[in-house]
C-alpha cells in the first residue's frame, strides 16, 4: 500500500498555552496567551534582533563619545573627592 498525501489532512499545529494572575491589594491581573511553536520561534527572533541591535548601538555611540572627551578622566585638579 502506497502512502498518499492527500488522504490524509495534515494535523493542526501544536497549541501552548500560558496564564499568569497577578493580585495586589483590592486588585489584580489575569492574562492568558495561545501561541504555535512557530509563534515561539518567531518572537525569539524578534527579541534575539532587537538585543543584538541595541548593543550595536550602545557600542557606536560610546565610540563616538570617546573622541569628544568620554569617559571623563579625572585628574588631580578635577577630582571631585579632594
Amino acid at each position: 500500500m502506497q502512502y498518499d498525501a492527500l488522504s490524509h489532512p495534515p494535523r493542526p499545529p501544536a497549541v501552548h498555552r500560558a496564564k499568569v494572575s497577578v493580585s495586589f491589594g483590592k486588585g489584580g491581573v489575569v492574562a492568558s496567551v495561545r501561541m504555535t511553536s512557530g509563534g515561539i520561534l518567531s518572537i525569539g527572533a524578534l527579541v534575539s534582533g532587537i538585543l543584538l541591535s541595541t548593543a550595536v548601538l550602545v557600542r557606536a555611540s560610546a565610540r563616538g563619545r570617546r573622541g569628544a572627551g568620554w569617559p571623563p578622566r579625572l585628574t588631580p585638579d578635577t577630582d571631585p573627592r579632594d
